[in-house]
């Protein structure tokens, strides 16, 4: 397992425990594990994305973009323009099935956290 795979374990792992995205930038910052653009500290977009990351449960989103214009080859974010496939265990999952799930309910069951407006200073 990379040094990345663990970090994501235990992101995971401290979210599915009710740690607060403050709680995980502490314990992160703590055991000096750079964010993935190389910061010190861990802002709440970046775990709130992470956390939201199906791959890290074995599954794969296809068509979250798609160009309409293949002349100007500009990416649109699919919004429901097009249809979306989700394709379950696709591959070896960093994150067991459980506890990725176990963060989802949790994401969707808390509205203070659900639009990122805790601040880590």
């Amino acid at each position: 397992m990379t040094s990345d795979a663990k970090i994501v374990r235990l992101i995971f792992g401290l979210r599915a425990e009710r740690y607060s995205f403050r709680k995980i930038s502490t314990e992160l910052e703590r055991k000096n594990i750079l964010s993935p653009t190389g910061n010190a500290q861990w802002i709440a977009a970046t775990l709130d994305k992470l956390l939201s990351n199906k791959k890290y449960t074995g599954d794969v989103m296809l068509q979250k973009t798609f160009v309409e214009d293949f002349f100007t080859g500009v990416q649109i974010k699919n919004t429901g323009q097009r249809c979306k496939l989700l394709i379950s265990n696709h591959h070896e999952a960093n994150v067991e099935k459980k506890t990725g799930d176990s963060v989802q309910t949790m994401k969707m069951n808390s509205s203070s956290e659900n639009h990122i407006t805790e601040s880590l200073k």
